[in-house]
């Protein structure tokens, strides 16, 4: 053997001993055991880890709709209150055309108290009214929140026909932790549409309105007329 093949041999033991880990991969080559996409083919997004972290406080999983969440019909506006003395009764009527009339008289005397061209509420809605119908309340069990859920108007007072003020909801409840969503709506009132607690109702005197929140606050709206 001639001596430049005696310094070439080894050299040649030294290559074939390398590591393949440790060898270039050709460009365009995946490694062993993965797969290529096709040609074209975009490999596929990695899916995102579910969120494990809780619900912020106070915040209530949706709840699925009822039908006071759904569009108002022509049935709807129509419903009968009765005063505190079962003396007097406030009757509204509606039609398609979301027009009502409403119409406060004495029942057993069957003499008309006044009449106006006015929808007060909706039948979800809670309605009292004093005993000689001057004074008439309404509460809405299920108010759709505005964008500052605390300024949503949960309670309108009026005299007759004529509103004097409303209830916002900020003032009114104290522990919105307590506050339920109904996705666009919200549970507010207690002993209403499930929730726990006394509900709405006439003072013992018939004077005025007695509520609680569903965090337990209470409150009371006068039924007499100042003159």
């Amino acid at each position: 053997m001639r001596t430049r093949d005696l310094l070439l041999l080894p050299l040649l033991l030294l290559t074939s001993l390398v590591p393949l880990a440790c060898r270039p991969e050709q460009e365009g080559t995946a490694p062993a055991g993965s797969k290529v996409p096709p040609p074209g083919t975009a490999p596929p997004a990695a899916a995102a880890p579910a969120s494990t972290s809780p619900p912020p406080s106070g915040t209530a999983a949706a709840i699925p709709a009822t039908p006071a969440n759904l569009e108002e019909t022509k049935d709807d506006l129509n419903w009968t209150a009765v005063s505190p003395d079962n003396q007097v009764a406030l009757i509204q009527t509606g039609d398609l055309r979301r027009r009502c009339v409403s119409e406060c008289s004495r029942t057993h005397e069957k003499r008309l108290l006044w009449r106006a061209e006015k929808c007060f509420g909706t039948r979800i809605d809670l309605r009292f009214i004093s005993n000689d119908c001057e004074k008439v309340v309404v509460l809405h069990q299920l108010p759709r929140a505005s964008g500052i859920p605390q300024q949503t108007v949960v309670g309108e007072v009026f005299k007759r026909d004529r509103r004097q003020y409303v209830i916002n909801a900020g003032p009114t409840i104290r522990d919105w932790s307590k506050v339920r969503s109904g996705g666009t709506t919200f549970y507010w009132l207690a002993g209403t549409l499930g929730m726990p607690g006394d509900p709405p109702r006439y003072s013992a005197d018939g004077q005025a309105v007695e509520l609680q929140t569903v965090d337990g606050t209470k409150h009371s709206i006068p039924l007499t007329v100042t003159k």
